[in-house]
């Protein structure tokens, strides 16, 4: 757990997503699910969110850092040259010659939503063990003013959608 999180950490004040999102999107992918699937789990979830809380918030640090608008590529970090590794619905790799921009599109958008999708739980379970900062945080990031968060500007949730 301490290396995916601190494989996710890496970065985080980059308004592109850090390398891993960058560069290895398939990886920040399952790294999120994983905390998602920690989360979810009724044996685990409870230690897992208390432990990403108290980690240096760790719902609230990547919520604020994670690129929701799309984010543009540079020559060193695209990776279309590339063929790209595929998992199957078993688990199973295999090697894709898709366009490989498109995938890494697709596992970014992941990103965002197995982190949003982990934010919910942790609201959820925050707002019953009724711990009001935690909750007001998380809600002031998601229903704030999207262009601006603590006095910086920020990327919106709203961006794409032009509201």
């Amino acid at each position: 757990m301490h290396v995916i999180l601190d494989l996710l950490d890496q970065d985080l004040g980059d308004p592109q997503g850090g390398l891993l999102y960058r560069q290895h999107p398939q990886l920040a992918e399952r790294c999120y699910h994983l905390i998602y699937r920690l989360s979810s789990t009724p044996k685990t979830s409870l230690p897992t969110m208390r432990y990403l809380r108290s980690r240096d918030n760790f719902f609230v640090k990547h919520l604020r850092s994670l690129p929701i608008g799309p984010t543009f590529e540079t020559e060193e970090t695209s990776t279309s040259a590339r063929q790209e590794l595929r998992f199957d619905s078993l688990g199973n790799f295999s090697r894709s010659n898709e366009n490989v921009e498109e995938i890494a599109f697709i596992s970014r958008s992941q990103c965002r939503a197995w982190l949003l999708k982990s934010v919910a739980l942790e609201l959820h379970v925050s707002s019953a063990q009724k711990q009001v900062r935690q909750t007001q945080d998380l809600l002031s990031l998601l229903f704030s003013n999207p262009a601006v968060n603590d006095g910086k500007l920020s990327s919106s949730f709203f961006s794409e959608t032009g509201n």
